[in-house]
C-alpha cells in the first residue's frame, strides 16, 4: 500500500550517510526534494551539502564553522 506512495516521490527516504572531513563525526541526513541533503555538525559546526553529480560521484561542499573565520 505504501511502497506506491514512496516510489512516487522525488526525495529519497533512505538517510544519505558520510563521515564530516573536518572532525570525522557521522553525519546522517535526508534529501530534499532537488537531491541535496543538507546538515550541520554537532561536534565541528561545519555546514555540509552533499549531492550525486553523476553515477558513483558524489559531491560534498562544505562551510567551515562559524567560530573559525576571521570576519
Amino acid at each position: 500500500m505504501y511502497d506506491d506512495v514512496f516510489k512516487t516521490t522525488k526525495f529519497s527516504i533512505e538517510p544519505q550517510r558520510w563521515f564530516c572531513p573536518n572532525c570525522s563525526e557521522l553525519i546522517i541526513a535526508y534529501q530534499d526534494e532537488n537531491g541535496k541533503a543538507r546538515k550541520r555538525c554537532c561536534n565541528c559546526g561545519a555546514a555540509m551539502t552533499k549531492y550525486r553529480k553523476k553515477r558513483g560521484t558524489n559531491i560534498i561542499e562544505i562551510t567551515e564553522p562559524e567560530r573559525y573565520r576571521a570576519y
